[in-house]
């Protein structure tokens, strides 16, 4: 039996998020880049391959960047999921050690 993880966006058609993760693979300190300023609170929850949420962080607003450390996961395939005002994106990570 096979699971299948689809990644990509969901944002509204013409509302371009424009998410930049970085680096990827990563060891776990990451920073995440936005094309423009997010000035509406932004979610960022962070799950297994499985679904199963391991992390969430909330800001207020993302200006130009923002820096995460996800140093306590094991070295795998994680997905972040940003939601915005704009839409939700999904963006794969490779953690490793």
């Amino acid at each position: 039996m096979y699971n299948f993880v689809f990644v990509g966006t969901e944002a509204q058609a013409g509302d371009e998020i424009g998410l930049d993760l970085y680096p990827n693979p990563s060891t776990g300190i990451i920073t995440l880049r936005t094309a423009s300023p997010l000035f509406k609170p932004v979610s960022i929850e962070v799950t297994d391959m499985h679904g199963v949420a391991l992390n969430h962080f909330n800001f207020s607003n993302i200006l130009s960047e923002v820096q995460m450390d996800l140093q306590g996961l094991s070295a795998g395939v994680y997905i972040l999921k940003v939601t915005t005002s704009k839409g939700v994106e999904k963006i794969r990570l490779v953690i490793v050690r």
